[in-house]
């Protein structure tokens, strides 16, 4: 079971005893019609341990991944010493992929909530690749601990959609 946080959890599971043939609704655990169709409800409470990061932990972890890319590939936009229109465009349609995929998990943020998030992160890249404060080295360590074979994929295209984004390819 994979729960919004790890660890040990108190949980409480709500039972019903229900007519299948009548139109009994149940929405988010509440019922919302067909009442006279509930012949009973019960409750158990119980503690259990979900020892793997919860659901939000995991969403953390992957916006730090994310993090990590972005400042690779504002390392690479700035290899050439400056980050062109059609570069800083390649990033940014990227990011609204990530939007667009968020809508489909709960991470615990609202929507604008996120996109600020997004927004910061882009942000903070592109002024320590402007300072060339960024240490890739470090970077891709901390990508080899924590990432997976397709977020490599997806850290090489993105770099090399970057890198051929404004027509010069600069290594």
């Amino acid at each position: 079971m994979l729960g919004p946080h790890g660890g040990h959890r108190q949980l409480t599971a709500v039972v019903r005893l229900v007519d299948v043939h009548a139109n009994v609704i149940i929405r988010n655990g509440s019922v919302t019609g067909g009442r006279q169709g509930i012949f009973w409800t019960g409750k158990a409470e119980f503690t259990c341990s979900l020892g793997k990061p919860g659901y939000i932990g995991f969403e953390k972890q992957r916006r730090k991944l994310q993090a990590i890319m972005v400042k690779l590939a504002a390392a690479v936009a700035m290899a050439d010493g400056t980050m062109d229109a059609d570069e800083l465009q390649v990033l940014q349609q990227k990011i609204e992929q990530w939007l667009e995929r968020a809508e489909s998990y709960y991470d615990g943020l609202t929507e604008a909530q996120r996109t600020k998030s997004y927004e910061k992160m882009v942000q903070r890249a592109l002024a320590k690749a402007q300072d060339h404060q960024i240490n890739t080295d470090d970077l891709l360590n901390r990508l080899r601990c924590h990432g997976d074979q397709k977020l490599w994929y997806e850290v090489l295209e993105l770099c090399i959609d970057v890198m051929a984004a404004d027509g010069t390819v600069n290594i």
